[in-house]
């Protein structure tokens, strides 16, 4: 399976999930406060990125962010 069908799976479960609890707009709040922080760090994008990165490795980083 790609990785834009998986995206695209979890995001629109996300959205469901968020309408379904009436946290849309927090949900929204927060994503885009990860998208302008990824945005604005090349070092996190290449982080996230990195194969040679474990994925708890970089779980950690991103709960310490946010």
């Amino acid at each position: 399976m790609s990785a834009y069908r998986v995206a695209s799976r979890y995001a629109k479960s996300l959205l469901e999930l968020a309408v379904e609890t009436n946290v849309l707009e927090k949900v929204y709040q927060d994503l885009e406060s990860v998208h302008n922080t990824v945005d604005q760090s090349p070092e996190l994008l290449d982080l996230i990125k990195s194969p040679v990165i474990t994925s708890e490795q970089k779980m950690t980083v991103i709960r310490a962010l946010f």
